[in-house]
């Protein structure tokens, strides 16, 4: 495939204080990265998330944020950029699993681990059926003046944990949820995967970061492909170091939202998409192949189905990439694309 688009390298802005603002979604929301294991992209930032239970009937996460953030070593000021604690989250479960933690009970001071904590529950601030934890603790702070950066050592209470309570209208989680790109309600769509950070619209070495993509090929050509993570589920990823960014299923583990997969015959995705799914001649290499194709503005999904019989040689057969000739209803798709719109499929990642 021939460029599709540049790609823009932004340098990520320094973060010298952690997010505070925490809300779980409710079962039927989409998930967050205060409530759903794996890697995130909100607000423009990085958040990677880990669940357990925290006790039998009590599941607690654990939130990261790629942030930069100042230290005093040394008696000299050191920034660092990595993996930083944001917060904890303990998911909705019943009151009463809470009865004498200091977690789950309005506390306005208490010790713990030789540190001074607090907790307010059923607040304008908590909201009701919920409590939030705070802890008294030092922090730098860094502030610019001029061209200059200027430090100060300070304390006070930070946010550290939140507790829900399960009701009527929200209720208890007691199992470990399901990792992000596994949601229940997870499709394929024109720009990338619904659930997660797997789009178009987000840059290659954030993925990398958040663990989706790795590094591959020679050094002479690098670019970043699918984690084992990824193709264990049948979904590539890959992002070229010319900008070429597409994400694809090869098996039929994720539907598009209509509800096609890899292995229906092209009759079938018809039947699904309806008048959205066309037939489309593509250059390929300086030759016609036919691809089906819903297109939503810039973006499309792609069908891709096996070309004509080319050769076999030790026990593999080969195929062209795509049939020379209109699809026709009985044909298999073996790979659905999420791409911007293309009518040049040659690829050149290097």
């Amino acid at each position: 495939m021939k460029i599709l688009r540049k790609f823009l390298a932004i340098s990520a802005a320094v973060v010298v204080a952690l997010a505070s603002g925490v809300t779980v979604a409710h079962a039927a929301s989409p998930p967050t990265v205060y409530d759903t294991p794996g890697g995130h992209i909100s607000g423009d930032r990085l958040w990677n998330t880990e669940c357990e239970k925290y006790s039998s009937n009590v599941v607690r996460c654990s939130t990261k944020i790629w942030a930069t953030q100042v230290h005093l070593q040394g008696g000299r000021y050191v920034w660092k950029t990595g993996w930083t604690f944001n917060n904890l989250s303990y998911l909705s479960s019943p009151r009463a699993s809470w009865a004498g933690n200091n977690l789950g009970r309005t506390n306005n001071r208490w010790v713990s681990g030789g540190k001074t904590w607090r907790t307010e529950c059923d607040t304008a601030t908590t909201g009701q059926g919920g409590c939030r934890s705070y802890v008294w603790t030092k922090q730098v702070q860094a502030k610019k003046s001029g061209s200059r950066w200027v430090y100060s050592n300070a304390e006070g209470w930070v946010f550290n944990n939140l507790v829900l309570f399960s009701s009527a209208k929200l209720p208890a989680v007691n199992k470990v949820p399901a990792w992000i790109i596994d949601t229940p309600g997870q499709w394929l769509e024109p720009q990338g995967l619904r659930w997660g950070p797997i789009r178009l619209t987000h840059r290659g070495e954030d993925l990398a970061r958040l663990g989706y993509l790795r590094e591959v090929g020679p050094s002479t050509c690098r670019f970043l492909d699918s984690s084992p993570s990824l193709e264990n589920r049948g979904v590539r990823a890959e992002f070229s170091q010319y900008g070429t960014w597409f994400v694809a299923l090869d098996t039929g583990f994720i539907p598009t939202k209509a509800g096609a997969r890899v292995g229906m015959t092209v009759g079938q995705v018809k039947a699904l998409h309806g008048a959205a799914f066309k037939v489309v001649p593509k250059d390929h290499y300086e030759e016609t192949h036919y691809f089906g194709s819903v297109r939503e503005g810039a973006y499309e999904l792609q069908f891709r189905v096996e070309g004509e019989f080319v050769d076999e040689y030790e026990g593999e057969k080969y195929y062209e990439y795509a049939p020379r000739r209109p699809l026709v209803d009985s044909d298999v798709i073996v790979e659905i694309s999420a791409q911007e719109y293309t009518d040049d499929v040659s690829w050149d990642v290097c």
